[in-house]
Order: C-alpha cells, then sequence, then structure tokens
C-alpha cells in the first residue's frame, strides 16, 4: 500500500508541476482540473490490494462531479421529435375506446374517497388520489379519466432524456427513450386508467435514485435528494401495486453486492447453506412455530423456519467471515491457476456445511437409517454441493471465458425451461404441477447464480473511492428524516389522508370516523397485500404458461427482444455499476414475473423497460452509418408503429387483441346505447348484473354517478323482477329468470375474456395476416354461439376464457 500511495503521489506531482516557460501559453479561461467520469461510465482499472478494507474518514469524502457529456444541437433535435413522437401515440383519441371493467372500477373509487378503503384486490390508493384530482379540475369525461396514466408515460420518456443521460450517455439514453416511446406494450398501458404507467415512473424514479444515492453519500448535496427521492419513489410505489415487493427485494440483493466485498457472497452462501439445511431438514421449525401462533396459520411456520435459519445461519456466516483468506492460500506456486483456490475453498465450504447438517440430523436421530446409509448420504450430499459450488466459483471469477457468459446463459436457461416446462394454464393436473416445481427450482437458483456473479466484477478507482466516501460520508440525521419522510407519505395515502383532508375543507371539522377508519386501514394494508398475493400465486385467478411473456413479445415487442439480446452482451462486456444492475433488473424480471402463477398483458410493460435500456446500450455502440444499421432500425420503426396504430387507431376495443384482457369490446357500448335509444321516455330502472355493472355504469352515470335515465338509481345484483325495469344488463345464466321473453328486445355481446397466445400463432400463415389485417378470429368462426370454443390465429381451440353480456330492453308498449 505505501509503494503505490508514494506511486500515485508522485504521479499528482508530475501532473501539477509548471510547464517550462517556453511552453507556458495565456489561455483566456483557465479552467478547473477536468472532472472524472462517474462510477457507471468509468472504465475499470485493477484495484490496489485491500483498498476495499480501508477504514472510512471521519469526515465525508466529496464525490467527484460526473463528467457528462454535453448534448448537441442535433441531440435536442432528435429528443425533441422523440417527445412529439411519444406524445402523439399517447394522446390522440385517447378517450376513443370503450372503458375497460378495470378503468370504469379505478374511475368508480376516484370519484368515491368519501367511502373509498383500501383494498388490495384493486391495489393501492395513489392512482385514485391523482384521477380524482383531475376529476375535481376538469370532470368526469373518458379523456380527463385516462389523462393521468397518459401523461406519466410521456413522463417517462422525459426521464430517460433528462437524469438517465448521466449514466447511459447521450447517444445511449436517446435510442432507448425512442424504444421506450414507440414500444406498443408500454404505449398501450399508458393510455389506459390502470396503475402500471404509474409504476413504470415509480420504478424508474426509484431505480435512478438508487444508482445516484450509490454514487454520491447521504452528507453530499447531491446524494441527499436521491435519498429523499428514493424513499418517496418506494414508499409511492407502495401505494400504488404489490409490485413494490419485488423492486425493493432487487435494490436490496444489489446493494449487497456493491457495498460489501467479495468474501461476503461465499459467507453467506455458507450460512445460507448451514441455516437452510437444518430448517428444511428437521422438526425444529415446528417446534418453535407455536412461539408465532399469533402470525396465524400462514406466517407462523415460515417465521419458525426463518428463526432456525437465523440461529444457525449466523454462527456460520461469521466463522466463514473470519477465517476465509482473501487472498487463496492453497496457490502456492506459478502452476496452480489462481482461481483454484476460492473455486476450492467454496466447494470445501458449501459441500462441507450441507454435510455437517447431515451429520447433525443423523446424530440427533431426526432422520432415520443406518450409520452406513447416513455415510453414503453424507458423501453424496458434499459431492454434489461442493461439486456444484466448485464449478459456480471457477466459472464466475472473471478470468473465465464462461464467467463472461453467464448473463446471457442464465436467460438462456430460464426462457428455455419455460418452453420446455409451460405448465398450460392448468394446476389439476399432477404433472403439470410438477412441471411448475421444477420451473420455480430453476427459478430461484438462476437468481442466486446471477446474483453470484454480481460479486465477480472487479471495482474501479473511482467506484472504491466512491464507496469509502459513501461509507464516511452517512448521514444518519438525514437517512433518518427520509424514513420519517417515506412513512408521512404511506400513514397519508393508505391512512385516508385524502378524506380526512377533503371533508375538513368542505366542512371544517376532522371526522372521527375516518381517522379510526384510516389508522385501522394503515396498520393492515401491508398485510393485507402480502395476504392477497400470496393467495394468488397459491390459487391464481388467471393462470397462464411459463413461456406467456416469451410470446407475447415476439407479437409485438419483437425489435426491443433482439436489441436486448446484444444488449445483454454488451453489458457483460463494459460492466460497471449501471450495467451490472440493469442485467440483475432484467434478468430478475424475466425470471419472476414467469414462475408467477398469475399472468395478464400488462405485466409485459416491467420486463419491456429494463430490457429497452439494455437493447440502447448495444444499438448506441454501432455504427450508425452503415446501410445494414438504417435498414435494420427502419425495420423494426416500421414494426413497433404497426403494433401502435392497431392499438390506437383499429383494435383498441378488440376483445380478441391478445394484448388486452377483458377489454370491453365495441358492440357492447353501441348496444347499450341502442337500448337506452329505444326505451327513451320509459321511467322504470336499469338493472345491472353484479359481473356486468363495470364498466355498465360508466356509461350510464350523471354526476352523482346514478343513471343518466331513471328516477331511483341503479339496482346491482338485486333481485331481478323484469316487470320493474326496462333495460337489464345480466349474463347468460340470468336468462332462465327471464319469464316473457316476447317482451324483450335481446342482444348477446360476447366478452373473450383472455384471448391467450401460443407458439402456433407464430407460423408464417398466421402471423403475417394478422400482422397487417390484425383480425384474430377467422371470418368463418365470428358468429360462433358463445358456449362454443373459437380458434384464433393467434391460439390454440380452447385457448378462451368466454363470458357474455345480455342486453334487454322493453319492446314499445309492454
Amino acid at each position: 500500500m505505501s509503494s503505490s500511495k508514494s506511486r500515485s503521489k508522485g504521479k499528482a506531482r508530475k501532473k501539477i508541476s509548471p510547464a517550462p516557460p517556453s511552453e507556458v501559453k495565456i489561455p483566456v479561461a483557465v479552467p478547473v482540473t477536468s472532472a472524472p467520469a462517474p462510477i457507471a461510465l468509468a472504465k475499470p482499472v485493477a484495484p490496489a490490494t485491500h483498498v476495499e478494507e480501508a477504514v472510512a474518514p471521519k469526515q465525508s469524502v466529496p464525490s467527484p462531479e460526473p463528467a457528462v457529456e454535453r448534448p448537441s444541437d442535433r441531440f435536442w433535435m432528435a429528443a425533441m421529435g422523440v417527445m412529439v413522437l411519444a406524445i402523439v401515440l399517447r394522446q390522440v383519441q385517447l378517450g376513443q375506446a370503450p372503458f375497460h371493467p378495470d378503468e370504469t372500477i379505478h374511475a368508480y373509487f376516484s370519484y368515491g374517497f368519501g367511502t373509498y378503503h383500501y383494498d388490495p384486490v384493486y391495489h393501492g390508493p395513489l392512482l385514485y388520489h391523482l384521477t380524482s384530482l383531475v376529476f375535481q379540475l376538469f370532470g368526469q369525461y373518458d379523456y380527463v379519466a385516462r389523462v393521468v396514466p397518459s401523461l406519466l408515460g410521456i413522463g417517462l420518456v422525459a426521464l430517460i432524456l433528462g437524469p438517465t443521460r448521466q449514466w447511459m450517455g447521450n447517444r445511449a439514453a436517446l435510442v432507448a427513450a425512442a424504444l421506450v416511446a414507440v414500444s406498443p406494450s408500454i404505449v398501450t398501458y399508458s393510455r389506459h386508467l390502470l396503475h402500471d404507467a404509474l409504476v413504470l415512473d415509480l420504478t424508474f424514479g426509484a431505480v435512478l435514485s438508487f444508482i445516484t444515492a450509490l454514487h454520491y453519500p447521504a452528507a453530499d448535496k447531491r446524494g441527499r435528494p436521491a435519498l429523499f427521492g428514493l424513499s418517496a419513489c418506494l414508499s409511492l410505489f407502495l401505494a400504488t401495486k404489490a409490485n413494490f415487493f419485488f423492486i425493493l427485494v432487487v435494490l436490496l440483493a444489489f446493494w449487497l453486492t456493491w457495498r460489501f466485498p467479495r468474501r461476503f457472497a461465499p459467507a453467506l452462501v455458507v450460512g445460507l447453506a448451514v441455516g437452510g439445511g437444518i430448517a428444511a431438514k428437521t422438526h425444529l421449525p415446528v417446534v418453535v412455530t407455536p412461539l408465532f401462533a399469533k402470525l396465524g396459520t400462514i406466517y407462523a411456520p415460515i417465521a419458525g423456519a426463518l428463526l432456525i435459519l437465523l440461529l444457525f445461519g449466523i454462527p456460520a456466516f461469521a466463522f466463514t467471515w473470519k477465517f476465509l483468506p482473501d487472498l487463496p492460500m492453497l496457490c502456492l506456486t506459478w502452476r496452480i491457476p489462481r482461481r483454484l483456490g476460492p473455486a476450492l475453498g467454496m466447494g470445501l465450504l458449501v459441500g462441507g456445511a450441507a454435510a455437517f447438517s447431515q451429520l447433525i440430523l443423523a446424530a440427533i436421530h431426526l432422520e432415520p437409517g443406518t450409520p452406513a446409509t447416513e455415510l453414503v448420504s453424507t458423501i453424496l450430499i458434499f459431492l454434489s454441493f461442493g461439486g456444484l459450488a466448485f464449478a459456480m466459483t471457477w466459472w464466475l471469477l472473471p478470468e473465465s471465458f464462461i464467467g463472461r457468459i453467464w448473463p446471457a446463459l442464465l436467460f438462456a436457461i430460464v426462457s428455455v425451461s419455460a418452453v420446455i416446462w409451460p405448465r398450460d394454464n392448468t394446476f389439476s393436473d399432477p404433472d403439470k404441477a410438477h412441471q411448475h416445481h421444477a420451473f420455480q427450482i430453476i427459478g430461484v437458483l438462476a437468481c442466486g447464480v446471477f446474483w453470484y456473479w454480481l460479486w465477480s466484477r472487479t471495482p474501479d478507482e473511482k467506484e472504491i473511492e466512491g464507496r469509502v466516501g459513501w461509507k464516511g460520508g452517512k448521514d444518519w440525521g438525514m437517512i433518518l428524516l427520509a424514513i420519517a419522510w417515506a412513512i408521512w407519505i404511506y400513514v397519508f395515502l393508505f391512512g385516508q389522508g385524502a378524506q380526512i383532508l377533503a371533508q375538513w375543507i368542505t366542512t371544517r371539522q376532522f371526522p372521527s370516523d375516518t381517522w379510526i377508519s384510516g389508522r385501522d386501514s394503515a396498520q393492515h394494508a401491508i398485510l393485507k397485500m402480502l395476504e392477497y398475493w400470496g393467495g394468488q400465486q397459491a390459487t391464481p385467478r388467471l393462470p397462464s404458461r411459463h413461456d406467456y411473456y416469451i410470446v407475447l413479445g415476439i407479437l409485438y415487442e419483437l425489435p426491443i427482444y433482439i436489441a436486448a439480446m446484444g444488449g445483454i452482451w454488451y453489458a457483460t462486456k463494459k460492466r460497471t455499476v449501471f450495467t451490472d444492475f440493469l442485467l440483475w433488473w432484467a434478468f430478475a424480471s424475466w425470471t419472476v414475473y414467469a414462475v408467477a402463477n398469475e399472468k395478464v398483458p400488462w405485466l409485459l410493460v416491467h420486463l419491456i423497460l429494463p430490457l429497452a435500456l439494455l437493447g440502447a446500450l448495444w444499438i448506441a455502440s454501432l455504427d450508425w452509418r452503415k446501410p445494414a444499421f438504417f435498414t435494420a432500425a427502419c425495420a423494426g420503426l416500421l414494426f413497433a408503429l404497426r403494433g401502435d396504430v392497431a392499438m390506437i387507431f383499429e383494435r383498441a376495443g378488440d376483445h380478441a387483441e391478445p394484448l388486452l384482457y377483458a377489454q370491453t369490446p365495441d358492440e357492447f357500448r353501441d348496444v347499450l346505447a341502442d337500448a337506452l335509444k329505444q326505451t327513451r321516455g320509459d321511467s322504470r330502472d336499469i338493472w345491472m348484473n353484479g359481473e356486468r355493472q363495470w364498466p355498465s355504469v360508466w356509461y350510464l352515470r350523471d354526476e352523482k354517478w346514478n343513471p343518466i335515465r331513471g328516477k331511483s338509481g341503479t339496482p346491482i345484483a338485486g333481485l331481478f323482477d323484469p316487470d320493474r325495469y326496462r333495460v337489464f344488463i345480466a349474463q347468460d345464466t340470468d336468462l332462465p329468470k327471464l319469464k316473457n321473453k316476447d317482451e324483450w328486445n335481446l342482444k348477446t355481446v360476447n366478452f373473450l375474456i383472455w384471448p391467450r397466445v401460443s407458439w402456433t400463432g407464430l407460423k408464417p400463415n398466421r402471423f403475417v395476416p394478422w400482422f397487417f389485417t390484425r383480425e384474430t378470429i377467422p371470418k368463418n368462426e365470428e358468429q360462433v354461439g358463445p358456449g362454443e370454443s373459437k380458434t384464433s390465429i393467434l391460439s390454440g381451440k380452447g385457448e378462451w376464457s368466454h363470458a357474455t353480456a345480455i342486453i334487454g330492453s322493453r319492446k314499445e308498449g309492454r
């Protein structure tokens, strides 16, 4: 260390030494020493030994000012074009498409904040706050209801063109903004009153704040806004959707790889191997479970297992951390590769830990068997666990070529496994259930290997300096204020702060009942969210194949998928903090959303955003002057715009379009309008079945959400007495209750709730006609009855969830 310090000081003195008199020139303006590149852009340089273990100074070390390339006029012209395109695709005919049932629910909650209570089925209250505000300002119209997601979609593109340039560079940020601006899935779900446009903004805001907070300590003038921005984005995210927990784990896992030195990884693996092995293979969790009985039957066993894991895992972690050599002690001669030491050490530690837990089980007689069988099983466990750990460590080290292709290899493993074991939309078949469990194990192991791979990056000098500065620049006062800020946001949103504030403005009184219900809501919101999410994974309402997003993405996002392949390879070679995080974020999203049981098309946008950022890095590194690049770029743009045009102008109300789910067909709105027109002047009420009140109430509302026609309100799911009504909206199961069918004009509207795509849809004879005509159902099957299966151009037979709406109107004189 002393010699390296002296050399660095000598270099510094050499740099600042004055030039000879003959070479002195008087500049017009003397610039300060140029700012070095930020962590995410600096080239990796091998650090000096033990630099990561340096003791942090008592005072904060100022971080270097990031060297952001100044954008040229051509950049701003191109950025303006991208923004105009994004605005047009998200604003033109925004109120044209029929309202989705979920949009109606969200609009109803936004109007009725006085009686709103948090329900995890309909996600968090933040979107309802924002929509309620625009309703109060501009009234309740189709365009106004969707303006918040539309503006958020435009804001996402602006975020990429703005602060993201610091980490990606001008060129890559421009490409990323263009990809996001024309992405058919992101455009589509920026035009619906759903939560996902808000989730994208909050996710990306949290990512940018997180990366900035890693670069600058909390005591720095740039670190403080990043810290508060991160806490605000995460708290607002929690008040929006349960995806928050996934993003939180992604951020925390990456922070561990950035903050702690390399030996933390093997120590953690050993701790988990010992603690997890004992917790999984003994009856000890069952013994301690009664201590957590108050948590309920779901969480008490989990808490007991975690307690055993900690009791045995923490000592194993501490022992490994203390005695694991920083440099391999087995590499004594030049004949042995240096990576043999840590690879062999990891193999011995993990295999030995697993075998040790097996020996403990045999000693305390918690596993049946003879001593011979116990010895054989112990040896087998040692060889399997130890061999796997040895191979992983050997291959993951940066000196190995295989270590450089691990991200692409893991993406391929998860994707191929999803295709091989698709599960075929059912849990009733035991073989399919086993396939799902096997895929879950592959997904968890793949994420663990990828996370372990993140430790293999050699930090550069600027990154080490940033780590030391971050450690020495911790300002606990600012950290506590940021936590308090996040808690206040949570309490305000989940504790019915909007209702209390609105009622105080109108009545100048604080309603006591709202305070009580708000307190209970804030106390139990997270638990309700976790219970609902866990229940959906156990018994999902909308299960689908593991490869669902692969096929759906090929249909709509093929250019981004292709660019992401190049981006994965590029980011693996050009490793920085930012590129490593993009790889981790993209892979974790790709795996978790494939493993998750419930699948809906709007979740595709959460995969597309990190993949688009990765693809932009690769595209920006190419030579744009080559004709092949220009041709490929034009083809990709036309492919994406074809999807945008179809989803905005042609198929926005197509209930069979795969990118839409449970979309209200155009026919429903037209038939309902005809029924109301035919019964004009009739003062009787309108009856709606509970499943068909959405989106009906949106089209029958007045300013108080009462039917436009009718005096006594809208009976919903009440006793069906046809003599009392002039119009009814029901399901086909309600028709047997209708005694005098001759008195009614009956029309059936088909709802194809979930048009699932399959690999057969990618055949040229199916895909090409659909791409140009966008006809999803063959002409000869458009009139098939509601009880029969339709064969979509993009799906096999039976790949539909079918529902109907029966709209009846009184005949004249009845």
